[in-house]
């Protein structure tokens, strides 16, 4: 909840600073660290308030900074999601997609907003993060357990918001050039300026690969010899505007475009006599929002559109030269909500949102029932917060939705409450409590896709609660942890690879959650999170198994050191295990744990120009995410960047 004075909230911190968006107690960072906010729930930048209220900090938001992005050499927001405790980043199979699941909910149960604006294709639900450029990216927050209502439907798993930076008074620019292993190229560059009210700024990059090399541990298997991936090569380009307008006759006013081209290899899987021979010849994205808050009203209006458009080539043979056929779909989505803030006392506030979407497809023989497919869905949310005294705070909130499926006519409703409470139990010492319902309705993909869909299914219900505390050690350093459980009626998924989708029996995911780190010096970094989550459905004859693709134990670790002369380096890694998926039989089987190690060193030769180097992978690990689809061994890049 930013100041009406300071919408985007940012304000005057540097990057990677935690900003309390309604709340003194904000954990302040050190220059450039990944750090939790804190706020009775956080809202949307558009939700704007007159003034902060005071209150006791308490559900964490987990913030990827422009400068952790840098450090990690995360050219994708995929790439910038990898290390943040309880987000598992995930590389699709077939799609070869990156796709960011969060404590044990899948990503069609996380809501993924650029700019408080739904991203994800409306008919796949989800949206390949390694399709959004970080390059004009200023943080990154990622909210779980209760997310307000205020950001609308289907965030049933949790939040993911994608921040742009603004446009600065005076001119500027910055360039970057990488090239590595695998043929991997790199290019990009921005402009930008204004005039103290008004500013823009515009910025490109192209992005390349060859089939990448598998780890020298892969023996090979069928359809995939040991060496470079088959079908694994890719190229992108993304392109930003942004203008925005401080104050005007109407307010304060933004306007930006993304767009994003590419075309890329699906590998295809290793092991089975008669994979799939495909290729994504053409994805392309973009999205158009317009953000205005008016001057002396409450109120902030959002409008968007977001459209994608795809072609896939299917073939024959495994040298990708007979072409059986191509499936060109079209997926667009419009939309647009209003918040309005009301101070109605010194220590009480209410915010109120309403919204609508409209989802839309069209794909020849991709539907079971024609050639297209809508969905519609409106809401009205508030939320009411409560400083009862200075170090205790209570939020109450609740969202009403219906859900149109218009193609057959048929349309639902349902309420979704949820309460938090903060206590500010000692000066460094905060403890939080949440109990939250969420329901996520079927996409068109899940209702209608060809051999996969089911037009009859239910929305998914969770029941999510959560109860944890910050510890602030000094500025720059905060210890969390937080115990979790959700209760989910409805999952959405396919018992089998080729099924339909199907509403499964009641299934418990219990976590814990920690995490401690920050600037322990002005020199040293370190940060280390451990998450444990049991994600269990439960069979026909009473007993439980595991659901695929949560991993059970991850931990996360980075340290950086700051030498004399501008030198850093930047050591990353992740450590997953009792990660289970499905085989040719249908039977789950556990993957085996690995240890993925990055690292980065880069020398600022100037106040303009930095070089660096990074290896990832750097112990050569042969691991998967799913059976059958190995990833890439190490592989190293250099660059150099400029800015002026």
């Amino acid at each position: 909840m930013a100041e009406a004075t300071d919408r985007d909230g940012t304000g005057d911190a540097g990057d990677g600073e935690a900003r309390s968006s309604g709340s003194e107690a904000g954990v302040a960072a050190g220059p450039g660290a990944e750090s939790p906010e804190v706020d009775v729930f956080p809202l949307p930048r558009v939700a704007v308030r007159s003034r902060p209220p005071e209150a006791p900090p308490t559900l964490v938001i987990r913030q990827v900074s422009a400068e952790d992005i840098r450090a990690r050499n995360a050219h994708t927001v995929g790439d910038a999601l990898v290390h943040v405790p309880g987000v598992n980043v995930q590389v699709g199979g077939s799609s070869s997609d990156a796709r960011a699941w969060v404590r044990g909910y899948r990503d069609r149960d996380v809501l993924v907003l650029y700019d408080g604006i739904p991203i994800a294709s409306g008919f796949e639900g989800t949206v390949d993060l390694n399709e959004i450029a970080t390059q004009r990216v200023g943080r990154i927050n990622v909210i779980k357990s209760a997310p307000s209502v205020i950001y609308g439907v289907n965030g049933v798993g949790g939040v993911i918001d994608i921040e742009p930076l603004e446009g600065l008074a005076d001119p500027f620019g910055d360039g970057l050039v990488e090239a590595g292993t695998d043929g991997r190229l790199l290019g990009r560059g921005a402009i930008g300026g204004g005039d103290g009210n008004q500013s823009w700024v515009v910025s490109l990059q192209y992005q390349s690969a060859d089939d990448y090399r598998l780890s020298s541990d892969y023996t090979g298997e069928i359809n995939q010899p040991a060496g470079d991936r088959v079908n694994s090569d890719f190229e992108r380009s993304s392109a930003f505007f942004q203008y925005d307008v401080a104050d005007w006759a109407l307010g304060h006013t933004t306007v930006f475009l993304n767009l994003a081209d590419g075309e890329k290899g699906l590998p295809v899987q290793a092991g089975v006599e008669e994979p799939d021979f495909e290729r994504l010849t053409e994805s392309r994205r973009q999205t158009l929002g317009i953000s205005n808050h008016f001057n002396g009203l409450p109120l902030s209006l959002k409008l968007y559109y977001n459209a994608y458009d795809s072609e896939l080539s299917v073939f024959e043979d495994a040298g990708f030269a007979l072409l059986d056929e191509v499936e060109t779909n079209e997926d667009y989505s419009y939309g647009a909500r209003a918040y309005s803030t009301l101070n109605l006392s010194e220590r009480h506030t209410l915010v109120l949102s309403a919204g609508g979407q409209k989802d839309h497809f069209e794909g020849e023989g991709e539907l079971e029932d024609g050639n297209q497919a809508e969905l519609a869905t409106w809401n009205l949310a508030i939320e009411d917060e409560f400083v009862v005294t200075e170090t205790l705070s209570v939020a109450m909130g609740g969202i009403f939705t219906l859900f149109d499926q218009t193609l057959l006519g048929r349309s639902e409703t349902e309420f979704n409450p949820q309460v938090a409470v903060a206590w500010q139990a000692a000066p460094a010492w905060s403890l939080h409590a949440s109990a939250a319902q969420r329901t996520r309705f079927p996409k068109l993909r899940e209702l209608y896709r060809r051999r996969y869909g089911n037009p009859d299914l239910a929305p998914q219900e969770a029941e999510n609660y959560e109860l944890g505390f910050v510890l602030t050690h000094r500025p720059g350093w905060t210890t969390d942890a937080a115990v979790f459980r959700s209760d989910i009626d409805g999952l959405i998924e396919r018992a089998e690879r080729d099924g339909t989708y199907v509403n499964y029996d009641p299934v418990t995911i219990d976590g814990v959650e920690l995490y401690s780190g920050g600037w322990l010096t002005e020199q040293v970094y370190a940060r280390l999170g451990y998450t444990w989550v049991r994600a269990d459905e439960t069979l026909p004859d009473g007993s439980s198994r595991p659901l695929r693709s949560r991993p059970r134990h991850t931990v996360v670790g980075e340290f950086r050191y700051r030498f004399v002369q501008d030198v850093e380096l930047a050591l990353s890694a992740i450590w997953a295990s009792d990660l289970y998926d499905l085989d040719e039989s249908e039977s789950l089987v556990r993957l085996p744990s690995f240890t993925v190690v990055d690292l980065k060193a880069s020398w600022d030769l100037s106040p303009r120009w930095e070089l660096y180097l990074d290896a990832s992978n750097l112990l050569d690990e042969d691991y998967v995410h799913r059976l059958g689809y190995p990833r890439e061994g190490r592989a190293w890049v250099a660059g150099v960047s400029l800015s002026w």
